[in-house]
């Protein structure tokens, strides 16, 4: 968990509440260097009151915009599970948040 990543997040302009919920839940599993995220896209639904295909929605946008890197795959017992890693810079780059400008 980066508590460092966390604070970041609620900081920053995400543009939705899906968008930010998924990037706290994503710095929650994250190290303080962005890296060692590989939650499964069901547990991370279930963890946040919604369906997959929205965390899959959110994940394909982060990677997209080069908020989120893939750095591989690692098994897991119902196959395998795609590591993620957030690219700390650029969760800094993006504008923060009315309170915090």
């Amino acid at each position: 968990m980066s508590n460092h990543l966390i604070s970041t997040t609620y900081k920053r302009d995400l543009r939705t509440p899906m968008r930010k919920s998924v990037m706290a839940l994503l710095a929650d599993k994250a190290s303080d260097d962005g890296s060692g995220i590989y939650a499964s896209k069901q547990t991370m639904a279930d963890e946040l009151c919604c369906s997959r295909k929205a965390i899959l929605d959110t994940i394909k946008a982060f990677v997209d915009e080069g908020l989120l890197i893939e750095i591989g795959s690692r098994r897991v017992p119902n196959g395998f599970t795609v590591e993620y890693g957030i690219d700390v810079d650029a969760l800094e780059a993006l504008p923060l948040v009315k309170c915090h400008a």
